[in-house]
């Protein structure tokens, strides 16, 4: 039976009554915030001298039972707070602790930031030379303090009806890092979070962008945290208080009630801490540029004919934004077979923009495969060394390696692989050689330098076509939304202004 709104909405006002709002905690001074925790029984030991912010993140946990998720931007020492939160949970007697983590290149994160400040933890990853044998030994049978795991790998490990079993015995506590990968409550990989962290005591999540686009995507990351108690025990209770259904030729959708905003900030509040960079850092500044080129007459004659193809028919509208995107970047796909055009302006864009750069590590990000590959080449044929980041790889940890300690001058990245919970303060250019549309993953990716331990201002540069569809997704980032999303919905067109 659908719950009302007069209901549902007394129920989070009840909510908001009896726990504690967190954004108290941030007004703490730094000896109240240290007070508190040393006053525990078992108090933490702190591997190094902790920001404030981060001795929020541990007294917010206190408060909640560490229960909670930790909404801090990127950079902000999540992972250190989180070791830290560990380690004191294992000193009281606490069992070992699952970390989870996007990719293979988180794992080398948190094994290096345990390395360097809680080298008495012991940890075991499943590491991608390892067999499939000695993966599963690790997870479920290592004599360690924590496990670290990617998603994707905690699919692969736990299968059958036994592998439920045994993990919820293994472990006892959950680090969910970038927890929006598994806020779709729908996913595999959510449903088997949920389950076997069933009965674990400590469950906390991280992530620096908890909305991506849809508010109603926060509900599935409370619920692997605290199991509704914050935002309801189901989502149409949740729904039912924020949210207006609206039915269209595609079915029914749900629309945010925005007067319904501040209710819901409070209600956040109860159930996690929220900081960012601008309130609790001295980082330098990012600045923001943009390097603007002409596409050839080949290029804009086949734009043309796409988008003329999509007004005849709409249902194409997402595959020609694609397809739009894919000639920007000289190629077009026929037969399924990829075509290199005879001319890339974008790229010789590129190429003109590194003579500036001169001698200082850089960051490229791409979107195609293709393109990835032809940035690498000329790079390399202009006297530059290169190391590739992308989702296929196997060695993401010595090309990490490469780029931060070794003799590598530029990394280029798949975004959708490298936009989550890498360290790369060793470099302080950023360049977004195709646009991305998604708000959230472009935060997550112009973050991955600006972080602490930066030193010099991050220059984050965006190759934009002109008067292209490269100028409208600009748009939509600077307002904060997904033009490619607006497109599939129906709300704007390919060739709106």
């Amino acid at each position: 039976m659908p719950v009302s709104k007069i209901v549902a909405m007394a129920h989070f006002d009840s909510v908001i009554e009896d726990l504690p709002n967190t954004h108290r905690i941030k007004k703490w001074t730094r000896s109240q915030l240290e007070h508190k925790l040393k006053s525990c029984s078992v108090s933490p030991d702190f591997p190094v001298r902790l920001h404030k912010h981060q001795l929020s993140l541990l007294v917010t946990a206190l408060y909640l039972d560490c229960r909670c998720l930790w909404l801090a931007d990127m950079g902000l020492g999540k992972t250190l707070a989180a070791l830290t939160l560990l380690g004191w949970m294992r000193k009281i007697g606490h069992g070992p602790a699952l970390v989870l983590v996007p990719n293979a290149g988180n794992v080398w994160e948190w094994l290096s930031q345990r390395n360097e400040h809680c080298p008495h933890l012991q940890i075991a990853t499943l590491d991608e030379r390892a067999s499939s044998v000695q993966k599963r030994q690790r997870f479920f049978e290592a004599d360690v303090d924590f496990v670290v795991c990617t998603y994707a790998g905690l699919r692969a490990m736990v299968k059958s009806k036994d592998d439920y079993v045994r993990a919820r015995k293994r472990f006892d506590q959950m680090y969910a890092d970038e927890i929006t990968y598994i806020r779709n409550k729908n996913t595999q990989t959510h449903k088997i979070v949920r389950d076997i962290s069933s009965a674990w005591l400590i469950r906390v999540g991280m992530t620096g962008s908890p909305l991506g686009r849809k508010p109603e995507a926060l509900w599935g990351q409370f619920y692997i945290v605290d199991r509704g108690r914050t935002l309801g025990k189901n989502l149409g209770q949740f729904r039912a208080a924020f949210f207006k259904k609206l039915d269209n030729f595609f079915g029914a959708t749900w629309v945010f009630e925005k007067r319904h905003k501040r209710k819901l900030n409070s209600l956040i509040r109860c159930g996690s801490i929220r900081y960012s960079k601008e309130e609790c850092t001295d980082l330098p500044r990012k600045i923001q540029m943009t390097r603007r080129f002409s596409l050839t007459v080949e290029q804009r004659r086949l734009i043309s004919k796409i988008i003329i193809e999509a007004e005849r028919d709409p249902l194409k509208a997402s595959a020609s934004f694609v397809r739009c995107r894919q000639v920007g970047s000289g190629m077009m796909v026929v037969n399924n077979e990829i075509i290199r055009l005879k001319k890339n302006p974008r790229l010789d864009a590129l190429i003109d923009y590194m003579a500036d750069v001169r001698g200082a590590k850089c960051i490229i990000f791409y979107q195609f495969i293709k393109s990835g590959e032809w940035i690498m080449d000329k790079l390399i044929e202009i006297g530059r060394k290169p190391v590739g980041l992308h989702g296929r790889q196997r060695n993401k940890q010595r090309v990490l390696q490469e780029f931060t300690r070794g003799g590598a001058t530029d990394i280029v990245i798949q975004i959708q692989s490298g936009a989550f919970g890498l360290n790369l303060q060793c470099a302080h250019y950023v360049v977004f050689y195709e646009p991305e549309t998604d708000p959230m993953i472009r935060r997550q990716a112009e973050d991955r330098p600006h972080r602490f331990g930066q030193k010099k201002h991050v220059v984050i540069t965006d190759l934009i076509a002109v008067k292209t569809i490269d100028e409208r997704i600009q748009m939509f980032q600077r307002e904060g939304r997904d033009l490619h999303a607006a497109i599939v919905e129906g709300s704007v067109s390919l060739t709106d202004g």
